[in-house]
């Protein structure tokens, strides 16, 4: 027998950002804003996301060889209902993909779109997680930090997809903040 952990919603406040540690395969569907990582080609999308075309593959190969490169750090905006974020965190042509200072250049731009905008409830993954060159405990504090930083212009929730060990991390920081 094995046993297997539950998955309690972890929330804290940070300010005027109520911050819910969620399990990625909850469904949200009152979001208004819905964030995904991506790298300097935007190559990386979600896991679910596949486009159709009827482009002749030369025309596909020719567009791809004269792309260029996405800042990282920078957050583009996508669809709508919800709003979508890609947040640029990768970047495949360096040694290390991902960097805290990346992370957190796009925090900060993802906290400023949401406090710019009418919008309530954000959804995002803790961002960083696919290179696994950055520990949870540092993207888990920088996120914290960015958000300590901020000031919001009205109150917003934000849904944190964390997997157990990111979640766990989250109620430690978020444990630690009640007691301050």
């Amino acid at each position: 027998m094995r046993l297997i952990e539950g998955f309690r919603e972890v929330t804290v406040r940070i300010g005027d950002y109520r911050v819910s540690a969620v399990a990625p395969d909850v469904t949200l569907p009152d979001t208004d804003i819905v964030v995904t990582e991506t790298d300097t080609f935007m190559v990386l999308q979600d896991e679910n996301h596949f486009t159709e075309t009827t482009e002749p593959p030369l025309k596909i190969l020719t567009k791809a060889f004269h792309a260029t490169p996405v800042s990282v750090g920078s957050v583009i905006p996508g669809g709508t209902d919800p709003l979508r974020l890609h947040a640029v965190i990768y970047d495949f042509d360096q040694e290390e993909i991902c960097r805290p200072e990346w992370l957190a250049r796009a925090w900060r731009q993802i906290v400023d779109i949401v406090n710019r905008s009418e919008y309530k409830l954000l959804t995002t993954p803790l961002l960083g997680g696919k290179s696994h060159q950055i520990t949870i405990r540092e993207r888990c504090q920088l996120f914290h930090d960015v958000l300590e930083e901020a000031e919001a212009k009205h109150h917003i929730g934000i849904n944190l997809l964390c997997n157990g060990p990111e979640r766990r991390e989250w109620s430690t920081l978020a444990g630690n903040d009640k007691q301050r």
